[in-house]
């Protein structure tokens, strides 16, 4: 894989992905991203794509985490509805 040059602004179209797996932590679930990477929304900022799976249960706030390489971030709590 091709590191993209620092400084430039790319989107999700030119195929900079993370080189290390993307694991999306709901509550206890542990699912794979669909896309970890470059994003088109500013310098230096990556996106994590992920499909929220229809099985979980109600709540008015999913906490969510991400896990790249055994190291996990901050907790967010992310709105859902159905």
């Amino acid at each position: 894989m091709v590191q993209p040059p620092d400084g430039f602004l790319f989107d999700v179209t030119v195929g900079y992905a993370l080189k290390d797996g993307v694991t999306v932590m709901l509550n206890d679930l542990k699912i794979d991203a669909l896309y970890g990477g470059r994003s088109g929304a500013a310098v230096g900022v990556d996106a994590i794509r992920f499909q929220v799976p229809v099985t979980l249960p109600d709540s008015p706030f999913l906490p969510v985490k991400i896990r790249i390489n055994g190291q996990e971030s901050n907790t967010v709590f992310l709105p859902i509805s159905r």
